[in-house]
């Protein structure tokens, strides 16, 4: 494959799969220290110290890069001409999101991460999950499963994305910058409101230029296609540095509490247009990078994480917490340090554990249920292509 040779952009691009799986990666390991607190080492080379710590409690920052990704992919066949077919897309769009989430969703319902205090309650979080309306405060603390909200965020924004081509084919630039202010404002009035109201930025619409800037990315990587291969590795590096600069500002400003003011999400919300920017410059670079650069990220190892990426997002961390519970038998209140006095080693046990059983139970949901929809999906587009030609040609 040569994706930087070629003059569309559009094929599978190898380097995109390993950015995709090491964030996965990232944020997996970001839930599991949040079930089991694992000691994270520290690197120290010569003046500068590298805190482990970082690498676990700011795993997060992932999902806005995955968000860039997701705008990127979406408009890359776009960006290189193809025509828009919004019936074609949702169809699509639904037979690679929906079936999964429900799957999920419904094993999830059953097994919830903690007790409901009345059928009515149940059946109104069940409903509102099957709608995709848990972007709503009232879904607030999640107990189906903590992750669902992004399957919501990114049905929305499929939802929105027809509407966004147009204005991205006509005026990218303008649309992006004005997408990025109407953002900035959104997360600046909801940061002045309350404490309650920071969940907001992570939602769609704090979220979107998010989205927006890889669609973006995906435009320029196009006009960019034909420049040497070696620019498309510096831009990547240079996009790397920048969300490592962001990794250890937000943890800087988590650890000294400046200001007064604490909270994540503050923090999140205050460098997103960096995080967003690093994305696009990771994502962008990637796609133009050499072969060399593609077989390194695309490789075998990470080019499987990322098939199965999808349906190791919706399990992960709802397995997590349940075999903290099935096999170590926590009980509500209990603190892992606690419990780790007692059972030293615990937490190695249950990091590893919740990476196989994730791994094992994304691969069955994706060989068994996602892959087969998709082939259905693509035979039953073939067929109508064939009956398309067949019938112009009489």
């Amino acid at each position: 494959m040569q994706p930087a040779s070629q003059k569309e952009l559009s094929a599978r691009i190898p380097a995109l799969d390993g950015i995709r799986s090491i964030l996965m990666l990232l944020l997996m390991f970001f839930h599991f220290w949040q079930q089991d607190w694992i000691a994270t080492p520290s690197l120290a080379l010569g003046p500068f110290y590298i805190n482990g710590y970082l690498i676990a409690a700011l795993g997060f920052l992932g999902v806005e890069v995955l968000c860039v990704l997701s705008g990127f992919l979406l408009y890359l066949p776009l960006a290189g001409g193809k025509t828009m077919r919004p019936g074609e897309f949702f169809l699509k769009r639904f037979v690679r999101v929906y079936p999964s989430y429900l799957l999920a969703l419904l094993v999830c319902a059953l097994l919830p991460l903690s007790p409901f205090t009345s059928l009515k309650e149940w059946l109104f979080q069940l409903g509102g999950h099957l709608l995709c309306l848990n972007l709503h405060p009232a879904f607030l603390f999640d107990r189906f499963n903590g992750v669902f909200w992004f399957v919501s965020l990114e049905l929305c924004f499929t939802l929105l994305f027809p509407l966004l081509v147009p204005a991205m084919r006509k005026a990218p630039t303008l649309t992006l910058l004005g997408c990025a202010l109407a953002c900035i404002l959104f997360r600046a009035w909801m940061l002045r409101l309350s404490d309650e109201t920071r969940i907001w930025q992570n939602q769609l619409p704090a979220m979107l230029d998010c989205f927006v800037a890889g669609m973006f990315t995906a435009h320029v990587a196009h006009l960019c296609r034909e420049l040497p291969r070696r620019f498309g590795s510096a831009v990547f590096f240079a996009g790397a540095m920048l969300f490592g600069y962001v990794f250890i500002a937000i943890g800087f400003h988590l650890g000294q509490n400046i200001g007064g003011t604490s909270g994540t999400q503050y923090y999140q919300s205050l460098y997103r247009p960096l995080t967003t920017l690093a994305g696009c410059l990771m994502i962008g670079g990637a796609a133009l990078a050499p072969e060399p650069f593609q077989r390194v990220l695309g490789c075998r190892p990470l080019g499987f994480i990322a098939m199965i990426s999808y349906n190791l997002f919706l399990w992960h961390q709802w397995l997590s917490v349940k075999i903290k519970f099935w096999i170590w038998g926590f009980t509500p209140g209990m603190l892992p340090d606690e419990y780790a006095a007692l059972h030293p080693g615990w937490q190695v046990w249950h990091m590893l554990a919740s990476f196989a059983l994730s791994i094992l139970l994304a691969t069955l949901a994706t060989f068994l249920v996602e892959r087969p929809l998709i082939r259905l999906l693509q035979r039953r587009k073939a067929r109508r292509t064939s009956e398309e030609a067949v019938s112009s040609s009489l």
